[in-house]
C-alpha cells in the first residue's frame, strides 16, 4: 500500500483525482465517444421573381387600366352582365369579372356589396332571388343604414355601411330600385333601377 501510494508523491492532487475519474467512467461504461467532426453547413440560394404567378397568367378580373375605357356610360351596349353561376358582375365584351367595390358601377346606375352583418340575422339569400331594401333612418349605428330582406321576407343583414351613403338618397327620393342577390357564400347584392336591372338580367 505504501508503495503504491510513493509512486503519486509529488503528483498534483487535481491530476490523481482526473486520473481516477477517467478510470471510474471506464467501469461505469459512460465514457463519452469522441464528438463527430463538424461538417460545414452549405448553403443554396434560389433566385426567384416576386410574383408567384406565372409569366403568361392571366387574370379573371378586368384589369383597372381597361375600366375607364369599359365601365362608362353611354356605351352602345350596356357592359355589365351577372353570373350567377359565379357570383360576379362581368364586363360583357371580355368576360371578365368586376369586383363588387368598383366605384365605376355608380356612373352605370348599379350598387352592390358584401351584405353585412349576416350572421346576426336567420335569413339567407340564393343567387339569382331577389331581395328587398328597406330603409332605416333612425338607426342608431348609421344614418345610412339599408335592411335587406330575402324573399321570404326575412331579414339576412344590412347593406355595406361604407357603401351605403349614395344609395341611401336614391331610396329617400322615392325612386324605384330592384335589387338581387348575386352570390350566396359570401352574400352579395345588387341594386339598379328597373331598366338597368333589365340590363344586367339580359342574355
Amino acid at each position: 500500500m505504501n508503495g503504491g501510494l510513493a509512486r503519486w508523491r509529488g503528483v498534483p492532487y487535481g491530476r490523481v483525482m482526473g486520473f481516477w475519474q477517467s478510470v471510474r467512467e471506464v467501469i461505469n461504461g459512460r465514457l463519452e465517444e469522441p464528438a463527430a467532426p463538424v461538417q460545414p453547413r452549405i448553403t443554396v440560394r434560389y433566385e426567384t421573381s416576386r410574383s408567384s404567378k406565372p409569366a403568361d397568367y392571366d387574370s379573371p378580373y378586368l384589369p383597372s387600366d381597361r375600366w375607364d375605357e369599359l365601365l362608362v356610360p353611354g356605351l352602345e351596349d350596356f357592359p355589365l352582365g351577372l353570373n350567377f353561376q359565379r357570383g360576379f358582375l362581368v364586363e360583357r365584351t371580355t368576360g371578365k369579372f368586376v369586383n363588387v367595390a368598383n366605384k365605376h358601377l355608380r356612373g352605370l346606375g348599379v350598387w352592390s356589396c358584401r351584405l353585412k352583418g349576416n350572421y346576426y340575422y336567420p335569413g339567407e339569400v340564393w343567387a339569382g332571388r331577389k331581395v328587398t331594401l328597406v330603409r332605416e333612418p333612425d338607426n342608431p349605428h348609421d344614418k345610412n343604414a339599408i335592411a335587406i330582406f330575402n324573399d321570404r321576407g326575412e331579414q339576412v343583414g344590412h347593406w355595406n355601411k361604407g357603401m351605403a351613403a349614395s344609395l341611401a338618397k336614391v331610396l329617400d327620393s322615392g325612386q324605384p330600385i330592384e335589387a338581387v342577390a348575386l352570390d350566396h357564400e359570401p352574400p352579395k347584392i345588387v341594386a339598379a333601377s328597373p331598366e338597368v336591372m333589365a340590363l344586367l338580367l339580359s342574355e
